[in-house]
């Protein structure tokens, strides 16, 4: 699914007369899926029990105007990073996402000094039901473009070139278009056209710009750094010739069948090899386990 977490207008406008950070939206908003997964999906909070998110933060709409919020692409499904157990959603109610957003993060700008504990109580009374989340599912097999297009938009930032209509260099003013609304219901989108000095409009996009070196989409759950090499050492052991005979057969091939010691291996490939499996198949016969035996007893 694509997730996208926003901030109301009034609550934006004070952020950014604070000079506030929305870097730190990333974690809270991950965090939230994560708590809420599990407890609607597994229903329990076994932290064994992970999604894979994809988040960023946009500061701003593609109007160049104040707005950061939090893009995600997760999983509906979560893993057992344990036992590897895959477990599917029937029903994910969105209403407890929004709330639980709101409160976790003027609970951590409170904490942070961003804002009064006077100024939170005023922003859930006037927002009873959260603040809004928007969730759109992304269906690869319909539109097999749909989830490498929402990535895109994801790592490529809050504004395109082919936003601009026009640039006129004599009266120094850029032209481009945004999107203004979107119809959640019908998914229609509505745009309109912003004329700008040349000037403004560079100030804008270098204000928005991320800083040197920082980090722009961050992977939670399953998709973390973390857990991406430990699961990629567990493919690699569980792919090796003994691990697959061992899964299929039951039976350790690194160990005698007789008395369960570790076999010395002695050769595992040799240039004129029909030689040597003409010589073992004389000396030794197949038993019905899978293992040479000496003919002339053991």
């Amino acid at each position: 699914m694509h997730l996208t977490w926003t901030l109301p207008g009034r609550l934006r406008n004070l952020l950014f007369e604070r000079q506030f950070e929305p870097q730190i939206m990333n974690h809270i908003a991950a965090r939230i899926y994560q708590q809420l997964a599990r407890k609607y999906v597994c229903k329990t909070y076994d932290h064994y029990w992970q999604a894979g998110i994809l988040s960023t933060v946009h500061s701003c709409g593609n109007g160049l105007n104040y707005n950061p919020h939090v893009h995600s692409i997760v999983t509906r499904e979560l893993l057992h990073t344990q036992t590897g157990e895959l477990v599917a959603p029937k029903f994910l109610p969105y209403t407890p996402f929004r709330k639980a957003w709101r409160d976790a993060l003027l609970r951590v700008l409170v904490r942070r000094k961003y804002i009064s504990a006077t100024e939170s109580r005023q922003f859930k009374q006037r927002y009873p039901k959260g603040f809004t989340v928007h969730f759109q599912p992304i269906d690869n097999k319909a539109n097999p473009k749909t989830l490498y297009r929402t990535a895109q938009y994801l790592a490529s930032g809050y504004f395109h070139n082919s936003q601009i209509i026009k640039v006129d260099h004599d009266k120094m003013r850029v032209t481009f278009r945004h999107r203004k609304h979107l119809n959640v219901r019908t998914r229609e989108k509505r745009y309109a056209t912003v004329t700008l000095p040349i000037y403004e409009f560079m100030s804008r996009m270098l204000f928005y710009l991320p800083g040197q070196h920082q980090k722009a989409v961050r992977y939670y759950g399953i998709y973390a750094t973390n857990k991406r090499k430990s699961r990629a050492s567990q493919i690699s052991s569980a792919s090796t010739w003994a691990a697959g005979i061992e899964n299929s057969f039951q039976a350790n091939p690194k160990n005698c069948p007789d008395c369960n010691s570790l076999m010395q291996a002695v050769i595992f490939f040799k240039y004129q090899s029909y030689k040597l499996t003409r010589r073992l198949s004389q000396n030794y016969s197949l038993g019905p386990d899978g293992y040479y035996r000496p003919i002339r007893g053991p």
